[in-house]
């Protein structure tokens, strides 16, 4: 156990077996691979929050930082109290299974997922962006997630718009804490605060988001503001599958979709098995769909 904050440098192959119960430290892995094993707790609970853009905890510094290593699986930690993100990267080739993440501070959201990256039996309560795809062959599975009053649940946009083939299987919603704004044809609201939700960061390159993206068996416990909520001005978003989307709650408005007419398409969105408080949806013009379209 330390009494500071230090950081682990990880320079070569390594190991990282039964964590000491409670560590305050962050684990930054670089250059080869790393594998972390707990159970074990990085607890950031020590860093002074008004200066976490100074030196000691500036933000580029995660709890748990993969950035600039080959990747490694991480099972079984738990990550509390962070500077910034619960954790960073999650490189290319790596699995995270059974991990637990509980942020309370702005910002303390997830990361971005690579190519050929998983996340199953995890539970993680973030308050930003908790799943960011940034690549392809993507699989999330039996995730509890808890979304505060920041960020989308599932985010495409911040890090690369070129995805495909990302799947989102057992998916629990258990709360989500913003609200919906005042006026929404004016568009008045972030557009990365959906459950599921799309910002395109960077217009002037058109994106290639062809998919297929499935959601299946995703369930949103109680009222939710705007489950989906996509946003295009240049490119292509298409082939999107919702099989089993459950709402048990009241939906304020299910979706806000904007595509710039003459630049962005979205096409080919798709829902199976779609109930809002119990009642199946079976067509758009529901009045328990609400939906919005503008573009």
């Amino acid at each position: 156990m330390c009494s500071a904050a230090r950081t682990f440098m990880a320079s070569f192959s390594v190991c990282v077996r039964g964590l000491f119960p409670v560590v305050w430290l962050a684990l930054q892995c670089k250059q080869r691979t790393t594998h972390v094993y707990g159970p074990g707790i990085l607890d950031g609970r020590h860093f002074r929050y008004n200066e976490r853009k100074g030196k000691l905890w500036n933000e580029t510094r995660m709890m748990l930082n993969f950035a600039g290593s080959a990747g490694g699986d991480v099972w079984g930690l738990t990550v509390v109290n962070p500077n910034f993100r619960l954790f960073d990267k999650v490189v290319s080739g790596s699995r995270m299974t059974m991990f637990r993440g509980m942020g309370w501070a702005a910002n303390n959201g997830g990361g971005h997922f690579e190519f050929n990256t998983s996340a199953r039996d995890s539970f993680i309560r973030s308050t930003d962006d908790l799943i960011k795809v940034r690549g392809g062959n993507i699989v999330t599975e039996n995730l509890v997630l808890w979304q505060s009053y920041n960020g989308g649940t599932f985010q495409f946009g911040w890090a690369g718009l070129h995805l495909v083939n990302i799947t989102h299987r057992t998916a629990s919603v258990i709360e989500n804490e913003w609200r919906a704004p005042e006026v929404w044809e004016t568009y008045d609201t972030r557009p990365n605060n959906a459950v599921v939700s799309l910002v395109d960061t960077n217009p002037a390159d058109p994106a290639q988001l062809a998919g297929p993206f499935v959601w299946q068996d995703l369930q949103i416990d109680g009222d939710v503001s705007h489950p989906l909520s996509l946003h295009l001005e240049n490119g292509f978003l298409g082939n999107m599958l919702f099989d089993g989307l459950t709402i048990s709650g009241k939906v304020t408005r299910f979706a806000f979709a904007t595509a710039v007419e003459g630049s962005a398409t979205i096409a080919n969105v798709t829902f199976r098995n779609f109930t809002i408080e119990g009642k199946l949806i079976s067509h758009l013009d529901d009045p328990a769909f609400r939906f919005h379209h503008a573009g």
